[in-house]
Protein backbone atom coordinates (compact mmCIF):
# COMPACT_ATOMS: atom_id res chain seq x y z
CA UNK A 1 0.00 0.00 0.00
CA UNK A 2 1.43 3.27 -1.27
CA UNK A 3 2.49 6.06 2.12
CA UNK A 4 0.29 8.54 -0.03
CA UNK A 5 -3.33 7.63 -0.64
CA UNK A 6 -7.00 8.56 -0.88
CA UNK A 7 -9.46 7.57 1.65
CA UNK A 8 -12.76 7.53 2.27
CA UNK A 9 -14.02 8.28 5.46
CA UNK A 10 -17.54 9.19 6.28
CA UNK A 11 -18.06 10.42 2.30
CA UNK A 12 -15.34 12.42 2.39
CA UNK A 13 -11.94 12.17 0.59
CA UNK A 14 -9.18 12.74 2.71
CA UNK A 15 -5.61 12.35 1.46
CA UNK A 16 -3.35 10.28 3.49
CA UNK A 17 0.18 11.18 3.62
CA UNK A 18 1.66 8.30 6.23
CA UNK A 19 5.39 8.43 7.23
CA UNK A 20 5.13 5.68 9.83
CA UNK A 21 7.25 3.31 7.70
CA UNK A 22 9.43 6.14 6.81
CA UNK A 23 12.29 4.33 8.78
CA UNK A 24 15.71 6.17 6.62
CA UNK A 25 15.62 9.97 5.17
CA UNK A 26 15.61 8.49 1.62
CA UNK A 27 11.95 6.74 2.14
CA UNK A 28 11.05 10.32 4.07
CA UNK A 29 12.03 11.98 1.13
CA UNK A 30 10.56 9.54 -1.24
CA UNK A 31 7.05 9.69 0.15
CA UNK A 32 7.46 13.75 0.19
CA UNK A 33 7.94 13.88 -3.19
CA UNK A 34 5.23 11.51 -4.16
CA UNK A 35 2.63 13.29 -2.27
CA UNK A 36 3.89 16.52 -3.74
CA UNK A 37 3.03 15.09 -6.79
CA UNK A 38 -0.24 14.00 -6.08
CA UNK A 39 -1.43 16.97 -4.52
CA UNK A 40 -0.01 19.46 -7.31
CA UNK A 41 -3.18 17.40 -9.32
CA UNK A 42 -5.78 19.33 -7.29
CA UNK A 43 -7.61 22.76 -6.89
CA UNK A 44 -6.01 25.26 -4.67
CA UNK A 45 -8.23 25.14 -1.33
CA UNK A 46 -9.78 21.68 -2.11
CA UNK A 47 -7.63 19.26 -0.29
CA UNK A 48 -8.57 17.85 3.19
CA UNK A 49 -5.33 15.85 4.24
CA UNK A 50 -3.94 14.23 7.42
CA UNK A 51 -0.22 13.43 8.25
CA UNK A 52 0.86 10.63 10.20
CA UNK A 53 4.19 10.82 11.66
CA UNK A 54 3.93 8.15 13.90
CA UNK A 55 7.19 6.38 15.34
CA UNK A 56 9.09 8.62 12.74
CA UNK A 57 12.37 9.45 13.79
CA UNK A 58 12.49 13.78 13.58
CA UNK A 59 15.74 14.99 12.93
CA UNK A 60 17.23 17.92 11.22
CA UNK A 61 17.20 17.15 7.53
CA UNK A 62 14.03 15.14 8.34
CA UNK A 63 12.76 18.39 9.12
CA UNK A 64 13.92 20.06 6.10
CA UNK A 65 11.91 17.68 3.97
CA UNK A 66 9.28 17.81 5.72
CA UNK A 67 8.92 21.80 5.96
CA UNK A 68 9.64 21.58 2.14
CA UNK A 69 6.40 18.95 1.36
CA UNK A 70 4.28 21.64 3.52
CA UNK A 71 5.39 24.82 2.24
CA UNK A 72 4.43 23.06 -1.48
CA UNK A 73 1.04 21.62 -0.29
CA UNK A 74 0.21 24.40 1.39
CA UNK A 75 -2.11 26.67 -1.85
CA UNK A 76 -3.98 23.27 -2.26
CA UNK A 77 -4.66 22.02 1.26
CA UNK A 78 -7.90 23.41 2.99
CA UNK A 79 -7.73 21.37 5.89
CA UNK A 80 -4.76 19.32 7.78
CA UNK A 81 -5.22 16.97 10.95
CA UNK A 82 -1.19 16.40 12.35
CA UNK A 83 -1.25 12.90 14.15
CA UNK A 84 1.88 10.80 16.22
CA UNK A 85 4.21 13.85 16.78
CA UNK A 86 4.08 12.81 20.87
CA UNK A 87 3.44 14.85 23.69
CA UNK A 88 6.39 17.47 23.52
CA UNK A 89 6.10 17.68 19.77
CA UNK A 90 2.81 17.75 19.60
CA UNK A 91 2.83 21.16 22.63
CA UNK A 92 5.33 22.57 20.35
CA UNK A 93 3.39 22.60 17.28
CA UNK A 94 0.50 24.04 18.71
CA UNK A 95 2.17 26.92 20.20
CA UNK A 96 3.64 27.48 16.44
CA UNK A 97 0.57 26.70 14.80
CA UNK A 98 -1.02 29.44 17.20
CA UNK A 99 1.57 31.75 16.76
CA UNK A 100 1.30 31.99 12.88
CA UNK A 101 -2.46 32.41 13.70
CA UNK A 102 -2.84 29.01 11.76
CA UNK A 103 -6.37 28.17 11.79
CA UNK A 104 -6.88 25.18 9.03
CA UNK A 105 -4.16 22.64 11.05
CA UNK A 106 -4.60 20.98 14.12
CA UNK A 107 -2.63 18.37 16.25
CA UNK A 108 -4.11 15.11 17.56
CA UNK A 109 -2.39 12.11 19.46
CA UNK A 110 -4.66 9.64 17.25
CA UNK A 111 -5.38 9.23 13.57
CA UNK A 112 -9.03 8.83 13.96
CA UNK A 113 -9.81 12.26 15.85
CA UNK A 114 -7.50 13.80 13.17
CA UNK A 115 -9.90 11.92 10.63
CA UNK A 116 -13.22 13.29 12.36
CA UNK A 117 -11.99 16.62 12.78
CA UNK A 118 -11.38 16.90 8.80
CA UNK A 119 -14.85 15.16 8.15
CA UNK A 120 -16.40 17.94 10.27
CA UNK A 121 -15.12 21.08 8.77
CA UNK A 122 -16.38 20.78 4.98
Amino acid sequence: MSPVRYIDHHGKQILVMDFTTSSSTAEVTQTSEEAKKIVALRKPQSLLALVDFTGMKIDRERIRIIQGMAAHNRPYVRFIALVGLGFFRSIAFRVMLRMMGSLNHRVFGKRERGLEWLVRKV
